[in-house]
């Protein structure tokens, strides 16, 4: 599944928010910072993903949406979404159910649930809130720009054992699995990211060490902070203040895209960590403040992990009031029993050698 927020048109308030289902992920690290800001200049990354409704290609183009109010949705962007404060699409994969598997098809029904019963909705927000509805697919060249094509076939060859098993696991990914309408799907949704990104101008396995900084012409703009267990709401706060605010002033990228796990909430039952609900309220809140300071307002965020479906639906919840500019409401779900000290000292030495190595 995953997850888009970015302003759609010049208004500095406008966010579409995008929450798709990601099928072939690749798990976090239990024990890393889920949530990791991609600073991106001319050049967009892509990744295959899936969906069940949505589409924005060009600023010019009709769109489908809904928002509650009853009107023609196949009306220009510009007089449609202008005034939206939060944009977002939704695809539940309901046939991505291994039972007892984290990544469950009940994460995003909980998540729009959670949006119906908190008044989040378009139901509730006419104008300000918009469901996209449609979106075309990716082709096969747009995936192999980003994949090999081996990769690629392979997969897609995969899903005739699909058919034959119902359910299988992808060979040296991990704990991933997937269904016979995984390939299709993937392609749907990979467009759909495709789309969205037009529309505003890996730490599993083993990959994100401190040391890693990228090569070639690409060498220093890879920044990454392997997070000690136990880090959260305080160490995020140091981390994005002193790291992120600092790099992407210094880099001054054209989008900051954002990879939004909330699997690193002390209720998730995967990660190590324990951040809170209030913690991603302050992450979206200042990620978008800085999307405003050094890029226009141009933020894509993509939802990655999220297994507690209290935490996630709740997270998410609160991310929309960060987009949508009201106050948060974190305290109502947070219980601090469930928190411990946070490891500082570990911290602050992670901290101090990302700001040798990258001159900060």
């Amino acid at each position: 599944m995953e997850l888009l927020s970015f302003p759609i048109s010049s208004s500095p308030t406008g966010n579409a928010l995008f929450l798709v289902r990601k099928h072939l992920c690749k798990w976090k690290s239990h024990s890393r910072f889920d949530l990791d800001a991609k600073f991106v200049r001319d050049r967009i990354l892509n990744k295959s993903w899936r969906r069940r409704r949505c589409f924005s290609e060009k600023a010019e183009t009709p769109i489908s949406c809904s928002n509650g109010t009853g009107e023609d949705p196949f009306i220009p962007v510009n007089k449609k979404l202008s005034d939206a404060r939060v944009i977002y699409a939704v695809a539940p994969a309901m046939g991505h159910n291994k039972e007892a598997h984290p990544e469950s098809h009940f994460r995003v029904p909980a998540i729009v649930n959670a949006l119906e019963k908190l008044e989040l909705s378009p139901k509730f927000r006419g104008s300000n809130v918009i469901e996209l509805e449609t979106f075309k697919s990716a082709s096969l060249d747009d995936i192999a720009s980003v994949h090999t094509r081996a990769y690629v076939s392979g997969l897609e060859k995969a899903m005739d054992e699909a058919s034959q098993q119902g359910i299988i696991f992808i060979e040296g990914s991990g704990p991933t699995y997937a269904t016979v309408d995984t390939f299709q799907e993937s392609l749907v949704a990979a467009g759909a990211g495709i789309s969205l990104i037009d529309s505003v101008d890996g730490s599993y396995p083993g990959t994100g060490k401190f040391d890693e900084v990228g090569h070639g012409d690409g060498e220093g703009t890879t920044l990454n902070l392997p997070l000690p267990g136990g880090s959260g709401d305080a160490a995020m706060r140091a981390i994005f203040d002193e790291i992120i605010v600092p790099c992407a002033q210094r880099f001054k990228p054209d989008i900051i895209l954002v990879s939004a796990g909330y699997d690193a909430h002390v209720l998730d039952p995967l990660a190590s960590l324990q951040f809170t609900t209030g913690t991603y309220y302050m992450l979206a809140s200042n990620i978008q403040q800085l999307a405003k300071d050094v890029c226009g307002g141009r933020c894509v965020f993509f939802l990655e992990g999220g297994y507690n479906l209290e935490s996630l639906s709740y997270s998410v919840a609160d991310s929309f009031r960060a987009f949508l500019g009201e106050p948060s409401l974190a305290s109502e779900f947070d219980n601090p029993a469930f928190l411990h000290e946070e490891p500082s000292t570990r911290v602050r030495q992670a901290i101090q050698r990302v700001k040798q190595i990258h001159s900060l």
